[in-house]
């Protein structure tokens, strides 16, 4: 082919890193939230890509402090038992590998089933594929006919169809069948499938001879950014060719570089409902319902948990402001601060929602009554790349809030500052700013992609560098996103 280069490519909208043991046992009152939000009794963490051959070790997440067992199956028969932690097994499943189903079930005092999560594994993914099954003259016109295997998950947006390097018709469904007229003297036919997330592969057939395939296989990685000035203050109106991004030391050219307006944004609102609050909850729920209504677009959505002993969903995922802001209406402030158990349960309700993602927590206490490991609450944040804010009030109960605790602060900095997020004081009845300054990063953001021709699994955020060129007063502030793929 001369002239201009199209390559194919296969690509993968995030960074497919492994979820290692985490394992988090939620308060009666978490469970019982979780249940409530349809979630499983029992959640199992398979990493993306992850093949089991043979004896795998499968790793869970429990949501009930009552399990007492969990009993793992495969194919419905029954393989393992654990009945206590770590609640992970080594379950045999066929080799050479094909496709099986995985159940964890939690059983509760005398047997009883307390819920149970199912992944199917090995699953063969349909392949993106586009094949020319004629390229025939018809006097002097052409006749060009293929067909496209859109991948799952995938969308076709349309069969580009070039004679030499012109693009001369368009085609929008999967099986395509167009006469070109006025053909000419060229070399050979090419037929491009492109799909709604950037995704293209094409199929090149040289007239009058067999069917000419070119597949190159590069990786696509997104990353979800931030650019500001250092008085904070975020940087707008930027492009592709502005960010570079540095990969183990080589430079990759950004692909495309979408801003926030363009890219659907779902985000957990998570409030302290502690005892402390109650003097100052009237004040949070009014700077709360104006962050929702700053915050969300027609395409973006949003939902509500709530946490003191125990966590609750108070409102799912939904592009309803009206409902959203309503719903903080059933909150009442009382008990402890089961705060790095909201931000596990939260982050499991931003799993499988695409787009850009985030936490926004609002707390004015130290943590009392967790049972998740605030380092595996961290790691989780980390590895599912979803940047966490954290609002930190003074305490409106007669104790020393968060306002003025370093240690505090510190430990939610390792929380925040890992994910992409941050930390802002909200002294001196600064919550309505706080609120608006993380709106405004909100509204700001960029969704960079750039070519690796690395293994994902191989990557992680630390091997990433992201700058705007020629900038040195901007920094950049970078989250790669992770898929999960079942």
């Amino acid at each position: 082919m001369e002239g201009r280069t199209r390559r194919p490519f296969r690509i993968a909208l995030a960074m497919a890193a492994a979820l290692t043991a985490l394992t988090w046992v939620a308060s009666p009152s978490a469970a019982k939230a979780a249940e409530d939000a349809g979630a499983s009794a029992v959640k199992i963490l398979v990493s993306p890509g992850a093949v089991a051959d043979g004896k795998t070790r499968i790793e869970t997440l429990l949501l009930d402090g009552d399990t007492r067992e969990l009993v793992f199956l495969v194919d419905g028969e029954e393989e393992a038992r654990r009945k206590k932690p770590p609640w992970n097994a080594k379950v045999p499943f066929a080799s050479p590998p094909r496709e099986q189903v995985l159940t964890v079930r939690a059983l509760g005092k005398g047997g009883t089933v307390l819920g149970e999560d199912t992944a199917v594994l090995n699953r063969a993914r349909k392949p993106f594929r586009v094949a020319l099954s004629a390229v025939e003259r018809r006097g002097d016109a052409l006749r060009v006919a293929g067909e496209v295997s859109v991948p799952r998950g995938g969308e076709l947006t349309s069969v580009e169809i070039y004679l030499g390097e012109q693009q001369r018709a368009t085609a929008d469904g999967p099986s395509f069948d167009v006469e070109i007229s006025d053909a000419g003297n060229v070399g050979f036919a090419r037929a491009v499938a492109v799909l709604a997330d950037g995704r293209t592969l094409e199929d090149a057939r040289p007239l009058g001879t067999v069917t000419l395939e070119e597949r190159v296989a590069v990786e696509l990685v997104q990353l979800q950014v931030l650019a500001t000035l250092r008085d904070g203050r975020p940087v707008a109106g930027l492009g592709a060719e502005d960010f570079v991004v540095t990969e183990r030391g080589e430079d990759r050219a950004v692909a495309r570089a979408f801003p926030a307006d363009d890219v659907a944004l779902a985000f957990g609102l998570v409030i302290d409902s502690s005892g402390s609050m109650e003097t100052i909850w009237g004040q949070t729920r009014s700077a709360a319902e104006t962050f929702l209504a700053r915050v969300l677009t027609p395409k973006d959505r949003a939902f509500v948990v709530d946490f003191d002993s125990g966590v609750r969903l108070v409102h799912p995922l939904d592009g309803d402001v009206a409902a959203l802001a309503a719903s903080l209406d059933r909150v009442r402030p009382d008990g402890l601060t089961a705060l790095y158990d909201s931000v596990a349960f939260s982050m499991l309700r931003l799993v499988d929602v695409p787009g850009r993602r985030a936490l926004v927590l609002l707390t004015d206490g130290f943590d009392h009554g967790s049972h998740t490991d605030p380092k595996r609450a961290v790691e989780l944040g980390a590895k599912l790349g979803v940047p966490v804010y954290v609002v930190a009030m003074p305490s409106g109960g007669g104790r020393q809030g968060l306002g003025g605790a370093s240690a505090a602060v510190q430990e939610l900095k390792l929380l925040t500052d890992p994910t992409g997020g941050r930390l802002i004081r909200a002294g001196g009845g600064g919550l309505g700013r706080a609120f608006g300054q993380i709106a405004a990063e909100l509204r700001n953001q960029y969704v960079l992609f750039y070519y690796t021709d690395r293994p994902l699994e191989d990557l992680d955020g630390r091997d990433l560098k992201v700058q705007v060129r020629g900038r040195r007063d901007v920094e950049v502030r970078a989250v790669l996103a992770l898929d999960q793929v079942r």
